[in-house]
């Protein structure tokens, strides 16, 4: 085992092939293992080691100092200064030290670590260990599967080839995904995490994120914080998580959750699912056949181009169809309902609910509650459930259902019945009750508020003509001389 000590020069030291130690003291030093298991200490100024074969230790030292590794399991410090560390065959262990430092791994499965300052970090070959340490670091993975660390303040890490886990650390960070199928946490801090080629799986963490992904079926989660997230192409899951977050689908068949705050929600291409969540929300689907719910909150949400099926939730929501044959349910709450465009399935729900169905053949079902139904164009059949609602038909030949599975409306007083606005023979409407004629009885010039017209009663008592124990079931505005046996009353 040889000991070799520098001058206060620019001296060259080269070991043996045995076990050495080379201290290299003052001035720019040259040093040089060879074989056996080195130590080489650079000391003061700028410096220049190289490892040799064996399994070596090697510290810069201050200065600017320049370390190569070579055969074997090595260690590399730099020290004090902007240093550059090189690693070589073997796993390798490169940590920068203070300064702004260069490292870069080799063929092996190396650990880098960069300590203090702004350093630059590359994995290179084999399955590496990465950290940025403090300053703003950059940090590559390289070749194969890498596991990569930002840590403290504002890094940019690239996870390079291979399936990589990606961490950002505290700060403002830049994380990208590559070849392989990726995992990349944001973290602390105001985070912007990429996909690439694989099936990545985004999580921003703490802050403001903005996740994107790109070309496979991915997962974004964007957690804490008011943040974006891009599903791009490919099948992708998004949930924004606590916070006010914004999601878009892009192509293909996505999934897209909003969990807590006011989030809105863009399906994109593609047949998509979209949740919500609570919050006041805003929900937008676009091409292919897309199912979306409100979740809690008073929520508005919008088909387009497809078949869609929309679902308001609780509380106060605005649901509109869009251009296919939709099918809308209100739920819970006071809610409006606009089918649109196609020939749509309008549910008002729980509430005091205004449906709208639209341009062609829709169905408008009001369900509990005051409700407002009206048919708009096209041959619609609306039914407004129990309450006290309003039907208009609108154009064509309607369907006013004001009785069904009981033979009444409603038993539950003359203050609970459907008011039909403008029945009109010459149309083709019909009115359609439950079991027959005889069950029914009509009275003319019946006024309840501003509204005058024919009652339909049930016969309470059997006995073929109006008296006061008859339950009014429909006021039919505006008409006289209708006949309980012509052609537009209908039973079922």
């Amino acid at each position: 085992m040889a000991i070799m000590y520098g001058d206060p020069g620019n001296n060259r030291l080269d070991g043996t092939e045995f076990e050495d130690s080379i201290i290299g003291a003052a001035g720019h030093d040259f040093l040089k293992g060879y074989g056996g298991n080195d130590t080489l200490l650079g000391e003061d100024d700028n410096d220049y080691l190289y490892a040799g074969d064996g399994d070596d230790l090697l510290e810069g030292g201050e200065g600017r100092d320049r370390l190569y590794t070579g055969f074997g399991n090595d260690i590399a410090y730099g020290g004090r200064g902007n240093d550059s560390l090189y690693g070589d065959y073997g796993d390798d262990s490169l940590e920068g030290g203070y300064g702004s430092d260069d490292l870069r791994g080799g063929i092996g499965n190396d650990t880098l670590i960069g300590d203090e300052g702004n350093d630059r970090l590359r994995g290179n070959q084999g399955e590496d260990l990465i950290f940025g340490g403090n300053g703003n670091d950059r940090l590559y993975g390289g070749e194969d599967n890498d596991t990569l660390y930002g840590e403290e303040a504002d890094d940019i890490v690239n996870g390079g080839d291979g399936n990589d886990l990606i961490y950002g650390g505290d700060g403002n960070d830049k994380l990208y995904a590559l070849a392989g199928h990726d995992t990349l946490y944001g973290e602390m801090g105001d985070d912007s995490l990429y996909g690439d080629q694989g099936n990545e799986s985004l999580e921003g963490g703490e802050g403001y994120d903005r996740l994107y992904g790109r070309l496979g079926n991915d997962t974004l989660w964007g957690q804490e914080g008011d943040d974006s997230l891009w599903g791009n192409e490919g099948d992708d899951s998004l949930s924004g998580g606590v916070g006010s977050d914004q999601l878009f689908g892009g192509q293909d068949n996505d999934t897209l959750v909003g969990e807590l705050g006011n989030d809105l929600l863009h399906g994109g291409d593609g047949n998509d699912w979209l949740d919500a969540g609570e919050g006041y929300d805003k929900i937008y689907t676009s091409f292919g056949n897309d199912i979306a719910y409100g979740g809690l909150g008073n929520d508005s949400i919008y088909g387009d181009l497809g078949d869609d099926h929309l679902y308001g939730g609780d509380d106060n929501d605005r649901l509109y169809g869009g251009i296919g044959n939709d099918s809308l349910h209100g739920d819970a709450g006071d809610d409006r309902l606009s089918g649109n465009q196609g020939e749509d399935s309008l549910l008002g729900g729980a509430g005091n609910d205004r449906i709208y169905g639209g341009e062609e053949n829709d169905i408008l079902l009001g369900e509990a509650g005051l409700d407002f139904l009206e048919g708009g164009d096209g041959d619609d059949l609306l039914y407004g459930g129990e309450g006290r609602d309003t039907l208009i038909g609108g154009a064509g030949a309607d369907n006013f259902v004001i009785g069904q599975g009981n033979v009444y409306y409603n038993t539950d007083g003359n203050y609970d019945y459907a008011l039909i606005v403008d029945f009109n023979i010459a149309d083709g409407d019909q009115l359609q009750l439950q079991g027959e004629a005889s069950d029914y009885v009509l009275r003319e010039s019946v006024t309840i508020g501003s509204s005058q017209g024919t009652g339909v009663y049930m016969d309470t008592n059997n006995n073929g003509i109006f008296d006061n124990t008859d339950e009014l079931i429909s006021l039919v505005r505006d008409t006289t001389g209708l006949n309980l046996n012509d052609s537009y009353f209908i039973y079922v």
